[in-house]
């Protein structure tokens, strides 16, 4: 049994009331008065097995010698699941569901067109850096239609305050916007759903 031979105040740890000691040791069980208990007569009953006698529906031992220390967990990081927007770039750069994107050959001279939607790049790097900007841009507006109903499909309204996202290479940080209309900006309605956003992509929630 886990405490054969224990003694009388040997010091002894409950996940329930903290330290004690062994007041009574008995053929069958001992008696532990813990430093919570200010009341001389409460005291509890334990089997050398480390389980409360007192309670028949009792099957967890709940006191040892020493204390458990634990190290809390911080709230796991769990990635969003989202729609994967297949876009089709209007004169609004605007996602819906129509077709995908792709990098296709133009003819002989080597023109790269994204989508076959007229953004021509004459050079493959830069016609595949457009094509990732705009898949961001589109999980990114999946991303706060999903997640932010008051600004599901919000655009910029002009001479009203309209919140956006920027990534600064380190981290992602919200800016406002009441002058001028981007195509490259996703707009939010509140200050409060492109914080949330924001938070979500620097926690790592959501990769772009």
């Amino acid at each position: 049994m886990y405490f054969t031979g224990i003694k009388v105040n040997d010091k002894v740890w409950s996940f329930d009331f903290g330290w004690g000691r062994v007041e009574e040791v008995t053929k069958n069980s001992f008696y532990v008065k813990f430093d919570t208990m200010k009341n001389m007569y409460n005291r509890r009953r334990y089997c050398f097995n480390g389980i409360e006698c007192n309670f028949n529906n009792m099957k967890n031992q709940t006191i040892f010698w020493d204390e458990f220390i634990f190290d809390i967990p911080t709230k796991p990081k769990i990635p969003l699941q989202v729609k994967q927007y297949q876009i089709h770039l209007n004169d609004n750069y605007h996602g819906s569901e129509l077709v995908d994107i792709e990098i296709k050959q133009q003819g002989e001279d080597e023109f790269y067109d994204i989508a076959n939607h007229g953004l021509m790049r004459d050079d493959i790097d830069i016609a595949y850096f457009a094509y990732r900007q705009i898949k961001q841009f589109s999980r990114l507006l999946a991303l706060r239609d999903q997640e932010c109903i008051n600004s599901k499909g919000y655009k910029f309204i002009l001479n009203k305050t309209n919140w956006y996202i920027v990534n600064n290479g380190k981290q992602f940080l919200i800016y406002a916007d009441d002058s001028h209309y981007s195509l490259c900006k996703i707009y939010f309605k509140t200050k409060e759903d492109a914080q949330y956003i924001c938070d979500i992509l620097n926690n790592e929630q959501f990769d772009l």
